[in-house]
């Protein structure tokens, strides 16, 4: 049967060798547990309150940052060696998880949108749309027409008809998707020479359209009253952001 004596370490060095590996060892345990709340190396590293964050030598914010926020929000940041912020992921104390651009001024540039899922937020892109001309026809008639490949959970519109003295003329918005032809704005009228404005923000449920889809917009025109020419003019169509959580259905 071996004897204690028989465990012990042929010679001092060896024993010496033994004790430095366990405190080592110790030594490695002890920093991981610090880690939690330490900074490493020279702007390096730092991680507290669950947040890893990268330092450019001069700038107090982190160039890098993911985490907890001070919200109580979890994201990432990425900024420039100036401390805007260049890149964010979430991080704006809700629950969009958005990702964002941003200029140094700090205008979201380039985004996905916050409430409606799966749509491009930012840039806005807009519709290109024949110019204005007149119309006599006492059914509707196409005025303008441009195509799009949808982005934007919305289509804000804009349009206006005129008709002189003595007549009277409506203008509407349609969409036309596959040769099905269907109104998604509210007639306007317009009636002894002034000209009648329409402006609106159509929502998913109203043009009904998911990314990337192909969709022609149709801006049309009657008179029903009278004799003269009537005109209509499009002010302008846009894919934008949602503005609000209504926005998105």
């Amino acid at each position: 049967m071996p004897l204690k004596a028989d465990r012990l370490p042929p010679d001092i060095k060896s024993l010496s060798s033994k004790v430095s590996r366990i405190e080592r060892r110790l030594n490695e345990r002890d920093a991981a547990r610090r880690l939690e709340s330490a900074t490493v190396g020279a702007g390096g590293l730092k991680v507290a309150g669950g947040t890893f964050a990268a330092y450019y030598p001069g700038v107090p914010q982190a160039i890098f940052a993911t985490g907890k926020w001070s919200d109580g929000s979890y994201g990432s940041v990425l900024r420039r060696t100036d401390g805007s912020v260049a890149l964010q992921v979430d991080g704006s104390g809700g629950d969009t998880h958005m990702v964002r651009m941003f200029n140094r001024q700090g205008t979201a540039i380039v985004m996905d949108d916050g409430y409606a899922d799966g749509y491009l937020g930012r840039p806005w892109i807009p519709v290109p749309m024949h110019p204005g001309i007149g119309f006599t026809a006492t059914t509707w008639q196409t005025t303008h027409v441009g195509r799009l490949f949808v982005q934007h959970a919305v289509l804000d519109v804009g349009f206006s008809v005129f008709a002189p003295s003595g007549s009277t003329a409506q203008a509407r918005v349609c969409l036309n998707v596959n040769g099905v032809v269907t109104p998604i704005t509210p007639v306007v009228s317009s009636s002894g020479g002034t000209e009648a404005f329409g402006y609106y923000r159509l929502t998913p449920s109203q043009h009904g359209r998911e990314w990337g889809e192909a969709v022609s917009i149709l801006l049309q025109g009657q008179r029903t009253v009278g004799t003269g020419t009537c005109t209509m003019w499009c002010q302008g169509i846009w894919g934008t952001n949602t503005m609000t959580p209504d926005e998105a259905v």
